[in-house]
């Protein structure tokens, strides 16, 4: 708890009438006012045991704090990889977009991360050509992605594919030029 904190405490207490090994539970609240000092406890198994699971001993609690934060960044193939750059550049936008544009069943949040990658793309002033497009395109392969490509323009939304792919160019480019550092 921190100073001005406040939270319930349960304790079980023995009645000064109660016949042996009987207790009341009683509820009181706690607010903390101040730290007159702080101890830090020794990492031993017991302690770990008891706040850790599920490490045992010391040695297992120090493998699994390896495991989860010894990385000094997260590798760029990971899958959170650009849903975690995306989203730290949502949040620097600077204007807040038109809820009029918000796409039906849209959540904001994919507005602001749609809006702040078209900021990107403006400001890289990405430019692609037709092949540049149809290289963005979903698919396995050139062929699959120019399939999708030509379904796109025969169903009228080639300036939909366009979007697409200037948005999907703007990502590529900020994903190889982030790094996500744990802290």
């Amino acid at each position: 708890m921190v100073p001005g904190e406040t939270k319930d405490a349960e304790a079980k207490i023995k009645l000064p009438l109660a016949k042996d090994g009987d207790a009341s539970r009683l509820t009181m609240q706690v607010t903390v006012e101040k730290i007159l000092s702080c101890r830090t406890p020794e990492l031993t198994d017991a302690f770990v045991a008891e706040h850790f699971e599920p490490a045992k001993t010391v040695a297992e609690f120090r493998e699994g704090v390896a495991k989860q934060f010894g990385l000094p960044d997260m590798a760029k193939n990971d899958a959170q990889f650009p849903d975690l750059v995306l989203d730290e550049l949502a949040k620097r936008l600077v204007e807040d977009p038109d809820p009029a544009d918000l796409l039906p069943g849209q959540p904001l949040d994919a507005l602001r991360i749609t809006c702040a990658i078209d900021a990107l793309a403006d400001h890289l002033d990405i430019e692609l050509s037709d092949a540049d497009i149809t290289a963005q395109m979903p698919g396995n392969d050139a062929e699959q992605r120019e399939k999708i490509r030509q379904q796109l323009e025969d169903q009228g939304l080639g300036d939909e594919a366009r979007v697409f792919a200037r948005r999907e160019a703007a990502l590529s480019w900020l994903v190889n030029n982030s790094r996500v550092s744990y802290k």
